[in-house]
């Protein structure tokens, strides 16, 4: 589906997630699998291509096919490479949840983490932004994986 279509006229999700990929057909699945798998369902899948010409605009594809209610694929106008900033506000335009989740097409999230950062916002509807620890992923290449926490906590 193009950016430019109409949107579903399914009822607005809780959250919309946006995958911005481009030539990254090696991970996307366990990225795209890594969403689908998570233990809180009211969200929309944004996979926005930013001009592939690997295999990874028809994984996503695929998955759009298979639930098409929850998932879209999104192109620039002749399916141009315009940068990630380009590809993630194409993103955010198209977004109709109440809530925005990133994840780069090489990412993998826990099943919980969805559900626990709407939980954060419910408790403190002062907090404008949640993020998490980040575990570097280097075993998949013979490296160790580590986990780094980002952010700070106040009061």
């Amino acid at each position: 589906m193009s950016a430019l279509t109409s949107r579903p006229s399914a009822p607005e999700p809780r959250i919309s997630v946006i995958c911005i990929f481009l030539q990254a057909e090696r991970h996307i699945r366990e990225a795209i699998d890594s969403v689908l798998g998570q233990d809180f369902g009211d969200y929309e899948f944004l996979l926005v291509n930013d001009g592939s010409t690997d295999a990874s605009r028809r994984i996503a594809e695929e998955y759009a096919q298979r639930d098409p209610e929850r998932i879209r694929v999104l192109d620039h106008p002749d399916r141009l490479n315009r940068g990630m900033s380009a590809t993630r506000n194409l993103g955010l335009r198209e977004a109709r949840g109440q809530f925005v989740a990133f994840i780069d097409s090489d990412d993998r999230w826990a099943p919980n983490k969805l559900r626990e950062q709407l939980e954060i916002f419910e408790l403190y509807p002062q907090v404008d932004a949640v993020c998490g620890s980040v575990r570097y992923w280097e075993s998949w290449n013979g490296g160790r994986d580590r986990i780094v926490p980002t952010g700070h906590v106040l009061n």
